[in-house]
C-alpha cells in the first residue's frame, strides 16, 4: 500500500509523520513547519501564502510522494553494534528477547533508544538486521526510516539522516 500526502493534510502532521519531506518543504519557501500555525494550516494555504501557484504545488505534492515510499532500510545496524547488543542480551538473561527500537518526538527533534522486550505486539512490526529481531512500532515507521545504530567510544549511537532536527 503506497502512502500519500495530500494538500489538504497539515503542515505539522505531514513534517510528524514524514519527517524525510522537510528539505522539501524548505527547498520550496516554506519555513514555518515549527509555527504554531502549521498545526492547523494545510501545506496548500502554507504554500499559497508564501505564493506558490497551484502547479507548483501539484508538483511538489508529487515531489513529496516520490520521497515517502521510495525504498530505503528501515534500520541498519552496525555488525560492532550487532555484537554489543548480543552481548547485553546474554548478560541481561534476554536471549529470548526482542531489541526493541524506541522513538520519542518533540518539536525540535526525535530522540531514539534501544530497549528489550519479551513478546511482540500487534502494534509493532518486525525487522531482522543483524541476526537480530528488531521490533519498531508502526506508527513510527517513518520517523525511523534510514536509521543508523552504531557502536562507538563505548557506546550506541544513533542517527538518522533523512530525519533532520527540525
Amino acid at each position: 500500500m503506497e502512502n500519500k500526502i495530500t494538500k489538504e493534510d497539515t503542515i505539522a502532521e505531514v513534517v510528524q509523520q514524514y519527517p524525510m519531506i522537510v528539505p522539501i518543504l524548505m527547498n520550496n519557501g516554506l519555513h514555518c513547519i515549527g509555527c504554531h500555525i502549521a498545526q492547523v494550516e494545510s501545506l496548500e494555504q502554507g504554500f499559497k501564502t508564501h505564493g506558490v501557484d497551484e502547479t507548483k504545488i501539484d508538483e511538489i505534492i508529487q515531489e513529496m510522494n516520490k520521497k515517502i515510499n521510495e525504498p530505503i532500510q528501515i534500520i541498519t545496524i552496525t555488525p560492532e553494534a550487532s555484537k554489543k547488543i548480543q552481548e547485553h542480551m546474554d548478560n541481561d538473561n534476554k536471549k529470548e528477547h526482542y531489541v526493541k527500537v524506541n522513538v520519542t518526538q518533540d518539536v525540535r527533534e526525535n530522540v531514539y533508544d534501544i530497549t528489550f522486550e519479551k513478546e511482540k505486539t500487534e502494534d509493532q512490526e518486525l525487522i531482522e538486521e543483524q541476526g537480530l529481531k528488531v521490533l519498531i512500532e508502526k506508527d513510527d515507521k517513518y520517523v525511523i526510516k534510514g536509521c543508523i545504530i552504531r557502536y562507538e567510544n563505548d557506546r550506541f549511537v544513533i542517527s538518522n539522516s533523512n530525519n533532520p532536527n527540525l
